[in-house]
């Protein structure tokens, strides 16, 4: 009697112990999907703009009620070439973007330090400029502003958005415009001409 006791209560002790052991199994493997999961959400992450490398942006700004453009080329080689563009080429006719290119003899060849390069490049990161809409303004009864564009140009492919009064507004598109644009000012304020 005692052998069958015995094995009852080894039986039993066993079958806790196996359903712990399952219990711990299950929510391993559950731990396990959901990291999983989570790893997978954040290669996709990491794959979005967050992760291009910027080849080139080109800036636009109108005169406001002047009939010129000024075209702004920066590359990561930390060149800036400036083209004043008289009378404007239709701005901003977004299909013909970027313009193809002038006459040379305009072109002013200029230099920007690192640090504005690299200012322009983590912001337009930042403000995640690639999911902007292709047409931001703000409101039409402003007389005699300025249109502005950003046309970048990645790794990933290229994205142009912009309009008239672009930045100056309150909604998150101008924001997130304007903050980049300020950054792109801020490196032609700075641009100095290069030595030969």
């Amino acid at each position: 009697m005692k052998n069958i006791k015995s094995f009852e209560a080894e039986k039993c002790a066993t079958a806790k112990t196996g359903g712990l052991l399952k219990k711990l199994l299950c929510a391993a493997a559950a731990a396990a999907l959901v990291l999983g999961v989570l790893a997978l959400a954040g290669c996709a992450a990491g794959s979005t703009s967050n992760d291009m490398e910027i080849t080139q942006v080109i800036y636009v700004r109108t005169g406001g009620d002047m009939d010129k453009a000024d075209v702004y080329v920066i590359r990561p080689d930390l060149t800036l070439e400036h083209t004043l563009l008289a009378p404007s080429p239709n701005f901003p006719d977004w299909s013909a973007f970027p313009w193809p290119d002038h006459s040379s003899d305009n072109v002013d060849y200029l230099q920007i330090p690192e640090d504005a390069w690299q200012s322009i490049a983590l912001e337009a990161k930042r403000v995640d400029f690639m999911t902007l809409p292709e047409k931001v303004e703000t409101s039409e009864q402003v007389f005699d502003g300025s249109s502005y564009c950003i046309y970048l140009e990645t790794t990933d492919g290229s994205h142009v958005s912009g309009g008239y009064e672009a930045g100056n507004g309150t909604d998150s598109d101008n924001r997130r415009f304007g903050y980049l644009k300020e950054y792109i000012e801020i490196a032609i304020d700075r641009a100095t001409p290069v030595e030969d």
